[in-house]
């Protein structure tokens, strides 16, 4: 028929992942067959730091790996870039694609904080699939590969729902990664910035009302908690209708992860999540010495485009006493009981989304932010906010 063709295949092969191995060894991962003869080639591999290929061959049974061996160990605390030349070619002879080049480093070993929870998808859409997504923290390059997923049972504190990651790839500093286990599932629903950052991974089937993801080294490796994120549904904007396929995400990654006030959902305008890169929410506070309760945003309009959707009041220097927050419109009238007799730790937040007593969304105006402070003395000590919540037209 006149309309029957074959498509010539002349895209070519991209670098997917680049992984040390050992200190003089790497694996370098690609989206398609590399040709045996061009693989051979060292010469088609250049570094930085004056690294070169001294043998390199394909891994079958694929040979969409390449074992590259290196003329010196490689150095701890050292980034390293590798470009490959045109000379690298797929089976058919077609030249390295857009993606010919990459960093990589020895992975530092990970502790507690230095890799955190970032936006946690539970309760996926009808047919849809869970994601996590990871942000480093720290200025070491780590690696997710001998990290482990689980829930904590509510109960009696013990670790289920075990899913090692075994994902030999390395996350550099400020930089975000999202596991889940059928990737192609996540970039059909959402916008995925970088789709070499998600990773093909089982992930625990948490629990769509309450449960506590936990991110740890596993035994084997020193047991030790690297980052565990308690959660409920009611962390999700009360005035969203439907939170099926919306994910909660971090608001600022130095802040704790067990702060409720750091965690909100993700905005209508980006699709309800980020996965692979920053978070919607994401507002990174300037702390002040001047002022024990700060606002950093003191206009807020809660319709999850994801600016300012929320108002944030932070505090600091007050461990041990108690608070009231109440919030009144401009006319004195009481619209929400924020918090009622909450012991504050030495710092922290809290927020509020817009919704008033009865569960509705607040009118657009002036509020007052009334604080009711009582240290151990047992002295009440009144401070009072202005801010703006409002609204488009």
């Amino acid at each position: 028929n006149s309309v029957e063709a074959i498509s010539a295949d002349t895209q070519g092969p991209d670098l997917l992942n680049i992984y040390p191995v050992s200190d003089n060894s790497l694996v370098l991962t690609f989206n398609k067959d590399i040709d045996i003869n061009a693989a051979l080639n060292t010469a088609n591999y250049q570094f930085s730091e004056g690294l070169s290929a001294t043998l390199a061959f394909t891994v079958t049974p694929f040979n969409r790996e390449v074992l590259v061996f290196l003329n010196t160990p490689l150095e701890s605390g050292v980034i390293y870039e590798l470009n490959l030349t045109d000379g690298l070619t797929d089976c058919l002879g077609n030249p390295i694609g857009l993606f010919d080049n990459g960093r990589f480093a020895l992975p530092d070993s990970i502790e507690a904080g230095d890799i955190v929870i970032n936006e946690l998808l539970f309760n996926p859409a009808s047919g849809g699939l869970r994601f996590v997504e990871f942000y480093n923290t720290s200025s070491k390059v780590l690696s997710l590969e001998n990290l482990v997923l689980a829930s904590r049972n509510l109960i009696d504190g013990t670790l289920q729902k075990v899913a090692p990651l075994e994902e030999r790839y390395l996350l550099f500093p400020g930089e975000y990664a999202a596991v889940t286990a059928f990737p192609e599932d996540i970039e059909a629903r959402y916008t995925v910035q970088n789709s070499l950052a998600l990773r093909q991974t089982p992930v625990p089937t948490y629990d769509s009302r309450e449960d506590i993801a936990v991110l740890y080294v596993p035994a084997l490796l020193g047991e030790r908690v690297i980052d565990e994120f308690p959660y409920t549904e009611n962390y999700h904007n009360a005035l969203l209708d439907d939170v099926d396929g919306v994910s909660l995400e971090r608001i600022d990654p130095g802040a704790p992860t067990d702060d409720p006030a750091n965690w909100h959902s993700a905005a209508a305008n980006v699709g309800f999540a980020t996965p692979t890169y920053q978070n919607s929410q994401f507002f990174q506070s300037v702390s002040s010495e001047d002022d024990r309760f700060i606002l950093p945003r003191t206009r807020f309009s809660p319709d999850e485009d994801g600016f300012e959707d929320f108002l944030l009041i932070e505090y600091d220097g007050l461990g041990g006493q108690l608070v009231n927050m109440t919030i009144f419109d401009a006319r004195g009238r009481q619209i929400k009981d924020l918090v009622q007799n909450e012991l504050l730790g030495q710092a922290g937040s809290f927020k509020w989304d817009g919704e008033d007593t009865a569960g509705n969304k607040a009118r657009m105006g002036i509020y007052i932010l009334w604080i009711e402070l009582f240290n151990t003395d047992g002295d009440v000590e009144h401070i009072q906010k202005t801010f703006v919540l409002a609204n488009r037209f």
